[in-house]
């Protein structure tokens, strides 16, 4: 009866540590998750940021690209309508 109960002792205490090891285990991999889970959102929020950043560079540009064709725009028809004033001059009798 006594080893019967050293047994059940030594299986209980057993399975105390076995539970203390699974609990400190499950733990660690928590924290574990959590800094990794951290990590990923600090690397998220920097790739959001940088491709914010190029959009807004990209739409700069385009920008600028309007406005300069827009400007080339109005140089050639300020352009055109002057030769055509000279072919005009040049066709009236003096």
């Amino acid at each position: 009866m006594a080893q019967l109960k050293a047994t059940a002792t030594a299986l209980r205490d057993e399975l105390q540590k076995a539970r203390a090891d699974t609990d400190n285990a499950v733990r660690g991999a928590l924290v574990s998750a959590q800094g990794e889970i951290a990590q990923l959102r600090q690397t998220v929020a920097g790739l959001r940021e940088s491709l914010e950043l190029a959009q807004i560079d990209k739409t700069n540009a385009i920008s600028r690209e309007h406005a300069m064709a827009a400007d080339e725009v109005t140089q050639l028809k300020a352009t055109i309508q002057t030769l055509r004033d000279q072919i005009d001059s040049a066709r009236q009798p003096a």
